[in-house]
């Protein structure tokens, strides 16, 4: 069985240079939404667990190498792979629609499979009318295995969280079981993409020689506007502080890696973790320097006067609105002045910056120039500005679509963080996007 995964690019080589040319001041000081680089750690995982279980498989990571379609192609039908997987997010749903239909086209004995954040939360929408064969929900580090060792010959259909069409038919299985225990799982491999590529970009929005990391799954909050919960849980599982440090020191060895990002939503969820975390990294006396995400109401002065001995040097904030108003309907359970002394008391240690968010569902001006007028106020060393687009599988987007607002435009056609056609909020939507434009415009100076 041999299975090819594919990153698809959001953007042509072409394009991906011409937003690199016209951002980059955006990105150096922050945005990471106008020229999206992540490295396919999801991707990475799952092949790593295939080849743990004796599957054969492979990533070709078209974004990363910023590849031609073309290209793409060409290696597909040179090693003609039994099934093709593609990741796919909302964002890039109708890429990997129109890319599953060439692969069909050109490789049609091909079963192609996708899954991600979109086919768990949209699953009808990502099979009917396209070329995708089965849709992956959920965790697919053991399900992926299941479905392989069952193909085609077996009983594949019961393979628990995935989905498909019988007889114009949307079928579903039972979702699977989630990881508990992470551990289990093998480091992803960084083998599989151009990891220097990510490194470099990495200089750039974060001024780290490093990488990106994924190590703890699920969120307990409520936040409206965000789907982890439906993708990953509301429960937060994490892999051992000693593993964590395990990878950081094997990625240094083999990369020579000076630096990490935390990717997860909440890297601190739990102190005690965290201290260990800490403490370990101190033991191991690794030159590697950290940055990670979290909310303004995790912060305690012990936590972070450790996190700086160990080498933390940076720490994003979810501070999203400088609008009461609004930070109550994005149900933050936070206030502005949470976010004021919490970033105070992140400045007494490390760099700190803020991720931002205008045009939210009944945001006025007013509201937006408060969260304007705020970020000015913060002593932020950067920050990061997205434009409000509703999301399958959070709260906001079903109050959306349950007062038939969303009918406006077919929600896959064109979600971005940067630019919308459709303003969700009183705000016009050129008004919006000039907004947004001149707030990047004065944060990049």
């Amino acid at each position: 069985m041999h299975l090819v995964l594919i990153n698809p690019s959001l953007f042509s080589p072409k394009e991906y240079k011409a937003r690199f040319d016209k951002f980059l001041d955006w990105v150096k000081k922050g945005n990471m939404y106008v020229y999206p680089f992540e490295p396919p750690l999801g991707l990475a995982s799952i092949k790593a667990a295939l080849e743990n279980g004796g599957f054969k498989a492979a990533i070709i990571d078209q974004q990363g190498y910023t590849m031609e379609r073309s290209e793409l192609m060409e290696r597909l039908k040179s090693c003609r792979p039994r099934v093709v997987g593609l990741t796919c997010m909302t964002s890039t749903f109708p890429v990997v629609r129109e890319l599953a239909a060439v692969i069909k086209k050109e490789l049609p004995e091909t079963l192609v499979i996708a899954g991600g954040v979109h086919p768990t939360v949209c699953p009808g929408e990502t099979l009917r009318d396209s070329a995708i064969d089965v849709v992956f929900r959920g965790e697919s580090e053991i399900t992926l295995q299941k479905f392989l060792a069952a193909f085609p010959g077996g009983p594949w259909q019961e393979t628990p969280g995935i989905g498909y069409m019988e007889n114009g038919d949307l079928v579903l299985t039972e979702m699977p079981l989630q990881v508990k225990d992470i551990d289990r799982l093998p480091m992803p491999d960084y083998h599989s993409f151009p990891t220097p590529n990510y490194m470099e970009y990495n200089s750039h929005l974060r001024g780290i020689k490093g990488i990106s990391m994924l190590v703890s799954r699920g969120c307990p909050y409520e936040c409206a506007f965000c789907a982890v919960k439906a993708t990953m849980g509301r429960g937060w599982r994490a892999r051992s502080p000693e593993n964590v440090v395990a990878e950081m020191k094997k990625l240094h060895k083999q990369f020579g890696i000076e630096g990490v990002w935390f990717k997860d939503s909440i890297f601190n969820m739990k102190k005690a973790w965290f201290l260990e975390f800490c403490e370990r990294l101190l033991a191991e006396k690794l030159p590697v320097t950290w940055q990670f995400n979290t909310r303004v109401d995790l912060l305690d002065e012990e936590s972070l006067a450790l996190a700086k001995k160990a080498g933390l040097t940076q720490i994003d904030l979810g501070i999203e609105s400088g609008s009461p108003r609004i930070l109550e309907r994005l149900k933050k359970n936070t206030t502005v002045d949470q976010i004021i002394s919490g970033i105070k008391l992140v400045k007494k240690h490390v760099r700190v910056s803020g991720f931002f968010m205008i045009g939210t569902p009944g945001e006025t001006m007013e509201d937006i120039e408060m969260t304007f007028n705020l970020a000015k106020t913060l002593d932020l060393d950067c920050c990061s500005w997205s434009i409000y687009n509703p999301l399958p599988g959070s709260e906001l987007y079903d109050r959306l679509a349950a007062e038939g607002r969303l009918s406006r435009r077919n929600i896959s056609e064109e979600v971005h963080f940067t630019r919308v056609p459709v303003s969700f909020c009183e705000v016009p939507v050129q008004e919006l996007n000039d907004k947004y434009e001149e707030i990047n415009g004065y944060f990049a100076v």
